[in-house]
């Protein structure tokens, strides 16, 4: 008497959309992560570079004027600028918690007090990572 009509055609749909919501779920999970720690890396890449820089500027202040710029790093700073080494403009670190230090007549880029994770941690090449101090043991 009754008939019972079945009708598949809206679980169809459903499904696609609940597949293409799954798969930009799962894509942002991968994606979003790493853009959040990119501008920390961005700071610290630039802060090694300027560590770098100021390194080579002591090395050569040291070769030609035949004495060492200092021990302390306001002091060397001050002194590589007054020579003529270096710039003064933007001669700090863009990391707020970054420090320079002297390590046995080094300067190295001081970065313990920096929140640091597993991601930013391996986005560091090994070249990087030796200017930089106070680096957290891998994981």
């Amino acid at each position: 008497m009754f008939k019972i009509l079945r009708s598949n055609k809206g679980a169809t749909p459903l499904l696609e959309m609940m597949a293409v919501v799954a798969i930009i779920a799962i894509t942002g999970s991968v994606v979003v992560p790493n853009f959040m720690y990119a501008t920390e890396r961005a700071r610290i890449r630039s802060d090694i570079q300027s560590t770098i820089v100021l390194q080579s500027a002591k090395d050569l202040y040291r070769v030609e004027m035949g004495t060492s710029p200092g021990n302390e790093i306001q002091a060397i700073k001050d002194r590589l600028i007054y020579a003529g080494y270096l710039q003064g403009r933007g001669l700090e670190t863009q990391t707020e918690e970054a420090n320079w230090i002297v390590i046995e007549n080094q300067i190295r880029l001081d970065v313990r007090d920096v929140q640091f994770s597993y991601r930013i941690y391996n986005g560091f090449s090994q070249s990087e990572r030796e200017v930089m101090y106070g680096l957290p043991e891998r994981n």
